[in-house]
């Protein structure tokens, strides 16, 4: 095969592995690609896949070869030249084995793992993982690590017993990082709360997950759902580059994701994220309603032979004060010596500066009801009210609920902060996007609770989203039968706690004791103690789901 043939074959590979993994970064939803590692492994495939075809880097000039019965001439030197440099990609292929490169990445990760820490310790682990731990260049680095040390056993001819010391130590931190890529890949983890007596089968993670519900209106049957979950690592403080054009792929909580349910053009996309939300009023509660009275000059008539015609009228709205019959009135904007009506929980309230009598109109049977001076009570209803001998009534009142907005109080996300430990929440905002048509969508929840759906419709579209906790279930039931804690004599607190279990499996009962450093490992699940339950009346377990991690790591 001639070199202009090697070359075109070169271009070819590389296009079809961008294309791959384009595609694969579409069918699995990744966001920036899939983040620095899945980028950077395509990258050296592509490099080598590129010197393994091409063979050399020696140049040649216009070639000529057949395709079929046409002669095709091409300059594929030039598009060589673009396309590839072999001198630059040797430079850089051996700086990435440099040990300058390496000791930079070191200095990098310790440096790395300090600043998570202080994050941890002030705004909490999620914070932690979410700025530092989760983020695209942590994995960088512990990808360049793991291929620098392997490129070191190899340069370095380290497979011989005189070198036994060094290859130890390669061997050891490749080993930890590989077991370390797949705990980050493959495992997953979570909290287990049980109290006595109770037995469970699942846990939840301690990971945050966008649960994805599809399905329409047209088709019932399992095929026309869709259900995914995608892994969120989101917090307060990551938020700050959210709007800011290209950051917001790089360093911030954007995320989107595009189901691939049927022929439908759909888009989740993220909008804000708040932690521990409060609500606020945005806008505040509104009302209005009209003051009717007779009308003296017109007519003399009583009772029930008085018209509307023969009646007066004024409407009042909220925060006005009108003046009728010489009776000052107020609504939501209370005047000393006022009749003054306010709105209250979607009702209408009502004080008099004098004695008022009061009665339903038409008349419940009750008869009027006197209110005293600065009494509150509530206008139910047409509603007459005499108070110095005039008489008002009060009818079609109209009140307008006012709109709360959330905002955050605050970006600890600590488990032992103590908003926290009452069960504040966030609120992910979402916009949901299907053929076109729009809705924006807020979602409650946090780490440690499970996600709490919300149901709407796009069309013929039925959507059910979640921002929470995932519940990961376990091959077997898992008992407590005790909890034990033992305090301090002097203090009070905590000195240990252990937990009395049963493994139920197939109608048997198996006992362990869990305690501090005592762990049960049980089918690739591993329980730790971990705390308790606040009425000391049970249980909280550490489960951790990672075989292969752990063998790895600790082989």
């Amino acid at each position: 095969m001639n070199k202009s043939i090697r070359y075109l074959l070169a271009i070819l590979a590389c296009a079809a592995i961008i294309i791959a993994h384009l595609v694969i970064s579409e069918i699995l939803g990744w966001n920036s690609l899939g983040g620095f590692m899945p980028v950077f492994i395509t990258s050296i495939i592509g490099i080598y896949t590129c010197r393994a075809i091409v063979g050399g880097g020696k140049k040649h000039g216009k070639e000529t070869f057949t395709w079929g019965e046409k002669i095709i001439s091409l300059d594929l030197r030039k598009i060589g030249k673009i396309f590839w440099s072999f001198k630059w990609v040797n430079g850089f292929i051996k700086f990435l084995s440099s040990m300058q490169l390496m000791s930079m990445l070191i200095l990098l990760f310790a440096f790395a793992c300090g600043y998570g820490t202080f994050i941890e310790t002030d705004y909490g682990r999620i914070s932690a993982f979410a700025l530092v731990y989760n983020t695209w260049w942590f994995e960088g680095i512990l990808a360049l690590l793991t291929y620098s040390l392997i490129n070191n056993l190899i340069k370095h001819k380290l497979f011989r017993i005189e070198k036994i010391a060094a290859l130890t130590f390669h061997l050891s931190f490749i080993l930890i990082l590989i077991g370390a890529g797949i705990t980050r890949y493959f495992s997953y983890s979570g909290v287990m709360q049980i109290h006595e007596g109770e037995s469970k089968d699942y846990f939840l993670s301690d990971d945050t997950f966008l649960g994805i519900h599809i399905n329409d209106k047209i088709d019932e049957k399992p095929a026309s759902q869709l259900n995914y979950d995608k892994k969120l690592g989101l917090s307060g403080i990551t938020r700050r580059h959210d709007k800011t054009p290209i950051l917001k792929y790089l360093f911030s909580n954007y995320f989107s994701v595009k189901p691939n349910f049927k022929d439908h053009n759909i888009k989740i996309e993220y909008l804000d994220f708040l932690s521990n939300v409060k609500e606020s009023l945005a806008t505040e509660e509104g009302a209005e309603f009209l003051i009717t009275s007779k009308n003296l000059e017109l007519t003399s008539e009583k009772g029930t032979n008085v018209s509307l015609g023969d009646m007066d009228s004024k409407k009042i709205l909220s925060g006005e004060n009108i003046s009728f019959k010489d009776v000052e009135f107020t609504l939501n904007n209370p005047i000393e010596g006022a009749l003054n009506f306010y709105s209250q929980n979607g009702g209408l309230m009502c004080v008099a500066p004098d004695t008022a009598s009061v009665m339903s109109m038409p008349p419940d049977g009750k008869g009027s009801r006197s209110k005293m001076p600065g009494e509150h009570f509530e206008i139910s209803g047409m509603t007459l009210i005499t108070i110095d001998s005039l008489k008002f009534v009060i009818r079609d009142v109209k009140i307008v609920e006012g709109s709360k907005s959330l905002y955050s109080s605050s970006n600890n996300m600590r488990d032992d902060y103590e908003p926290r430990q009452d069960g504040l929440l966030d609120a992910l905002i979402v916009k949901v996007t299907a053929n076109g048509k729009e809705k924006t969508i807020t979602l409650k929840g946090r780490n440690g609770v499970e996600g709490m759906p919300e149901s709407f419709s796009i069309d013929d579209l039925n959507f059910r989203l979640s921002y929470g906790s995932k519940r990961y279930s376990v091959p077997f039931g898992l008992k407590l039968r005790d909890f034990q804690l033992e305090r301090y004599a002097g203090s009070g607190g905590p000195a240990s706690y252990a937990s009395e279990v049963s493994i139920l499996e197939n109608e048997t009962e198996t006992k362990y004791r869990i305690f501090m450093n005592n762990v049960l490992n049980y089918k690739g699940f591993r329980f730790f103690q971990s705390s308790y339950l606040e009425k000391e009346d049970g249980t909280i377990l550490s489960v951790n789901h990672d075989w292969w991690g752990t063998l790895i790591t600790y082989i």
